[in-house]
């Protein structure tokens, strides 16, 4: 469907040369790609932000899941972090504010971004929920998640400054 409009219909000579067919495949694995919306929790990650969102690594070292991420200018009294019931989604939220209040200040250039952000986390495995605890160092967030089969409940995560 979506190849009859991209593009023009190849002759006949073309598609008993091969011309056609890479083509045509690519085509055909596009169709309907666009049919359906998919659910933020059909990926692995999914951020509701209008400006600033930290990039995360998420890594496995003996039996733990790490989660780092990036958040310049922000104290561990800006982050909001909670753990899912099942111990599979880690929010991470919070407020990335302007340093100085706009006090009729005229600016040249603005490229930094300001705002609040929520970046929800699929995570690889079920980890416990059990003292769960954040650290935020040098700007950067960092939370220890230790696996395991089923969490209990959903657990607001403490975090602290380094």
């Amino acid at each position: 469907m979506l190849s009859r409009f991209l593009v023009p219909r190849l002759s006949p000579q073309n598609r008993r040369q091969g011309v056609a067919e890479p083509l045509e495949a690519l085509l055909q694995s596009f169709e309907g790609i666009f049919d359906e919306s998919p659910s933020p929790w059909m990926t692995d990650t999914h951020y509701d932000a209008v400006g600033y969102c930290p990039n995360v690594d998420v890594r496995e070292f003996e039996g733990t899941i790490l989660v780092s991420a990036e958040v310049p200018g922000l104290s561990h009294a800006d982050l909001d972090v909670t753990l899912s019931s099942d111990g599979r989604i880690l929010l991470i939220a919070g407020e990335k504010r302007p340093e100085y209040p706009d006090a009729g200040e005229d600016y040249y250039r603005m490229e930094r971004v300001y705002g609040r952000f929520q970046r929800y986390l699929i995570l690889p495995t079920a980890v416990c929920t059990d003292e769960v605890v954040g650290v935020v160092k040098d700007g950067v967030f960092t939370i220890s998640l230790v696996k395991c089969d089923v969490g209990p409940a959903a657990k607001q995560v403490t975090v602290l400054a380094a």
